[in-house]
């Protein structure tokens, strides 16, 4: 048996035709038949039922047995091509948050020896998109951020620190001089916020929903600089962390939000399970590791 005929097997579990899966794949339909075949003659047993009504596939129980668990087998084998894959390049394919990296690097830059870069691809990205790179298999090791705790059965996963999400507005915003808003204060505000491949957005898209999504987005964008750039104009407000401003930010005020309306900003790190972790990503992720403790700011 090989991966193929298991690709033809639960295609057909799918799309129930011979036919319509010899097209997908390009090839004649005797092709899937002696795939079928195979895997039959491998298990021991029928897949397929002989009385099929008008070339309708039905499968047998151990068809439908095999076929619950081929996503899960075909994912796995795809994953473990992917990392032996990687382990044969030089470098460690590893995802980095713009905000979160620039953060660590500016704050932490003196702290340690970053050789241990040169080893590594940096995969620039927001959380959502590297979450979703990470679980196909595409990175070895990655930092998110998350408005909720990260958790999945396939990785470890480390938080390593969080912030609260602030109100970003304008020193001539009339909201300036608050010293806490809610977000049904702001919900006829223009917004301005990090797109879709940021977690961010999320954010705004749950405390939106609580107020019958009432507050509207003027612009969106994957560049936090031209944000901060368009709220100090006072084109509208945004929704950001304390890491994503520092002291050159001299005319945008953060603003903290009222209790019940208040969202933490996890940072945390992820890699799979069954990973065989490289030296460069062992001593990253040692580096990281003393983000949880504050006297590893300290060199």
């Amino acid at each position: 048996m090989n991966i193929r005929d298991l690709n033809y097997f639960y295609q057909l579990s799918q799309l129930k035709s011979f036919t319509q899966v010899a097209k997908r794949y390009h090839v004649s339909q005797p092709t899937i038949s002696y795939a079928i075949k195979r895997i039959e003659e491998y298990y021991q047993c029928s897949l397929i039922e002989k009385n099929s009504i008008n070339r309708v596939v039905k499968l047998t129980k151990q068809g439908e047995i095999l076929a619950s668990h081929c996503k899960q087998l075909l994912n796995d084998f795809s994953l473990t091509q992917q990392d032996i894959t990687r382990s044969l390049k030089s470098k460690c394919a590893v995802g980095f948050p713009p905000i979160i990296i620039n953060y660590l690097t500016a704050k932490y830059h003196d702290c340690s020896d970053f050789s241990f870069f040169k080893d590594i691809y940096p995969i620039r990205g927001g959380s959502i998109t590297l979450w979703e790179e990470l679980l196909s298999g595409k990175l070895d090791f990655s930092l998110l951020g998350s408005i909720d705790h990260l958790q999945h059965r396939d990785f470890i996963i480390k938080e390593l620190f969080h912030e609260e999400l602030f109100i970003l507005v304008s020193k001539s915003n009339p909201l300036s001089s608050k010293l806490e808003l809610s977000f049904e204060d702001i919900l006829q505000q223009p917004f301005i916020l990090l797109d879709e491949h940021n977690v961010h957005l999320k954010a705004f898209d749950l405390l939106n929903a609580r107020y019958d999504y009432q507050a509207n987005i003027y612009f969106k964008s994957d560049d936090i600089n031209l944000i901060k750039q368009m709220v100090s104009h006072n084109l509208g407000i945004s929704l950001l962390t304390e890491m994503s401003t520092d002291d050159s930010d001299n005319s945008l005020i953060k603003i903290p939000f009222v209790k019940k309306d208040k969202l933490n900003f996890y940072i945390s790190y992820a890699y799979p399970k069954i990973n065989q972790l490289r030296p460069p990503v062992i001593q990253l992720m040692h580096f990281l590791d003393k983000l949880t403790d504050k006297k590893g700011y300290e060199c």
